[in-house]
């Protein structure tokens, strides 16, 4: 049986994880350091499978990269949480085209656009 722990960590105040809204020319993509969320989530609890990062900030932005999902705390961020879930929970990509992302030279590894 797979068992879930669900712990609330807040952090307030600094910018500890180094988050930049807007980051790679993508309007609405959040990047931070995934080492010090890491980092401060084996401290505080000592293990994880999926982290999930809510950022105070009325702009619409959202990311995954690995185990870690981050969202905006803007109107439907339970919605673009639960699709940058599938990214980190479920190993799935965007379904949509953008030029700047396709590469006609590899197989995505992602099962869903395979």
């Amino acid at each position: 049986m797979f068992n879930w722990s669900i712990t609330r960590i807040d952090n307030f105040g600094e910018n500890n994880f180094d988050t930049e809204l807007g980051c790679h020319s993508v309007d609405h993509l959040i990047c931070l350091n995934d080492s010090k969320v890491s980092e401060m989530v084996r401290r505080t609890t000592g293990h994880f499978n999926i982290v999930v990062v809510l950022v105070n900030s009325e702009l619409y932005a959202g990311g995954a990269k690995g185990n870690i999902a981050k969202v905006t705390l803007t109107e439907g961020w339970k919605a673009m949480l639960m699709h940058e879930l599938g990214h980190s929970f479920a190993g799935l990509a965007d379904e949509y085209v953008s030029d700047r992302l396709k590469s006609d030279h590899l197989e995505p590894k992602e099962p869903n656009i395979t």
